[in-house]
């Protein structure tokens, strides 16, 4: 995947799916609302404006985003944006049936970590502290803690890092940062959750490259993916580490 250079992936009546950058709040806005719009999501709204042409909406009538799957503020990638409350509902119904929905991340993390031809389950409990605004693992179902899966695989490794490929199975808080760091595998730049120093890009290196859905309106699987914004020697060796384990 090259660099890219739109955050508007596709825009439809209904939703738009947006590449958000690292660093960019994913909450959901509405005009109507108090919140200042700088602070949510202000890229698509921002080419929205560009691109509504005729079809630009009367200053009264209520604009509304809804996050239908949101990351982390540090985390980069694809998201899926309601542009109705009827919209919302209907593709949270989409996402939460985790047969026909895949979210696929791309981690680079610390250590050396050899590759696996298959997929591994990883399955916690995890509960998120909002005091620290952090999650945590937790011996079982107390303290509201919520059941938490994932698969990962190794795609290979550097001198320093591994290249990890995630697929959400639950979609819980900061899940895929604590599950792996748990594990010993921290993601790199992701301070918070046990990596020795901040990453030379912007955010983590956490992305959420994937995310394939069946579209309700149009009757139709979608499969799209989110370029990264900038792609250095590591996030490189990534590449030809996930094409080599395409090809065998």
């Amino acid at each position: 995947m090259e660099k890219q250079e739109s955050q508007i992936l596709l825009e439809t009546e209904n939703y738009v799916i947006w590449n958000k950058k690292a660093g960019e709040i994913c909450e959901s806005w509405t005009n109507k609302s108090e919140n200042p719009k700088d602070l949510y999501i202000p890229s698509i709204l921002d080419a929205l404006k560009e691109n509504e042409g005729d079809n630009k909406k009367n200053d009264t009538d209520e604009v509304v985003f809804e996050c239908v799957n949101r990351l982390d503020r540090p985390v980069s990638g694809v998201v899926l944006v309601a542009t109705n409350s009827k919209a919302f509902a209907m593709l949270t119904n989409v996402l939460n049936n985790k047969e026909e929905t895949l979210k696929e991340y791309w981690a680079v993390v610390s250590g050396i970590i050899p590759s696996q031809k298959e997929y591994q389950l990883l399955s916690d409990f995890i509960y998120f502290d909002s005091k620290k605004r952090k999650s945590f693992i937790v011996d079982g179902p107390k303290n509201k803690a919520k059941s938490a899966k994932l698969m990962w695989k190794s795609l290979g490794a550097g001198d320093r890092y591994s290249f990890l490929s995630v697929k959400l199975i639950t979609g819980r808080t900061h899940q895929i940062r604590a599950q792996l760091a748990n594990k010993g595998y921290y993601i790199k730049g992701d301070v918070k959750y046990g990596s020795r120093r901040s990453d030379t890009l912007d955010g983590i290196r956490l992305h959420a490259a994937i995310m394939e859905f069946f579209d309700p309106f149009t009757k139709k699987e979608l499969h799209i993916e989110a370029p990264l914004w900038t792609v250095d020697p590591l996030w490189q060796a990534y590449f030809e580490a996930y094409k080599a384990d395409k090809i065998g």
